[in-house]
């Protein structure tokens, strides 16, 4: 797996250090995902899926799965999935609650756009919820466009987004 390394403190106040995926971290990636999960929707079987089996559906298949850490403590997290053909899906982003609004997400996704650009992609998309306060206008921010939906494992996804590398 290539990886861009980062030791970044964010633009707020928290030092945050990103880091590859490791078997050590399984929990803490489903345990942040399943957090913002229930506290706005549901988990649906596409995330039982991946979550269950990150190694499997994420890492096998060229995709890349990173944590930011404060102090050693997984507090955030997010996934490139390989979708072939220069193409990677921007997935499973999640910071917990008590760190949200402090750069943590922007600084993870900044992270997986880098890295996707090391892997030689030519486009990172994502499907989202509007609903979700800040990530439609985190993603804008970042370059992403709106795209038609088109089809997606997700129910709850009512926004694809793509960005140009």
């Amino acid at each position: 797996m290539q990886y861009v390394p980062s030791n970044v403190m964010t633009e707020e106040r928290v030092p945050v250090e990103i880091v590859p995926y490791q078997p050590q971290y399984r929990d803490a990636f489903r345990t942040l995902n399943e957090e913002w999960l229930t506290e706005y929707m549901e988990i649906e079987p596409e995330d039982r899926r991946v979550l269950a089996d990150p190694e499997g559906t994420i890492l096998a298949g060229g995709g890349v799965i990173v944590l930011a850490l404060d102090d050693a403590r997984p507090i955030g997290t997010g996934a490139l999935i390989n979708e072939g053909n220069g193409k990677y899906e921007l997935a499973k982003m999640a910071v917990t609650g008590s760190y949200r609004g402090q750069g943590i997400g922007r600084r993870i996704a900044e992270q997986l756009i880098e890295t996707a650009r090391a892997l030689g992609a030519r486009e990172v998309e994502l499907v989202s919820a509007t609903l979700l306060p800040a990530a439609t206008p985190l993603y804008r921010k970042l370059g992403f466009v709106e795209v038609p939906l088109g089809d997606n494992p997700y129910a709850r996804a009512d926004i694809r987004m793509t960005k140009t590398l």
